[in-house]
């Protein structure tokens, strides 16, 4: 939906940009706070926005202690989490994929939308 959103903002000269956060598959039914950190952190780099961020840094630390230590007592989820890596690691090998910093993710994205030029 975000995708038909942004194409019909370009077709009429409005900028947009959609941000999106990775969340574990094993975290996807819970809060996940360091998702909603990146994403307000992210809106604030593009947006030139500020806001408060209360607790949020310390509940993004502790959700993410916390489950380092769920998994960390059980072997089982160790090894899940083990071969999870594997594959991403030769998924990203087999696509050619390499990780981008948000910055240069954001660097792109604005050298893109200049060259969109007005609508």
């Amino acid at each position: 939906m975000h995708a038909a959103i942004e194409r019909r903002c370009a077709e009429v000269g409005l900028p947009a940009v959609g941000l999106w956060a990775q969340v574990p598959h094993y975290a996807s039914a819970m809060p996940y706070p360091a998702a909603t950190l990146a994403l307000i952190q992210t809106l604030e780099r593009v947006g030139g926005l500020r806001f408060s961020l209360g607790e949020l840094p310390e509940e993004a630390t502790a959700t993410r202690t916390r489950l380092d230590e769920l998994v960390a007592d059980s072997p089982d989820h160790l090894e899940l989490v083990r071969q999870l890596e594997l594959q991403l690691d030769a998924h990203d090998a087999d696509d050619g994929l390499r990780s981008v910093s948000g910055d240069e993710l954001a660097a792109e994205l604005e050298r893109f939308l200049r060259e969109q030029g007005p609508g």
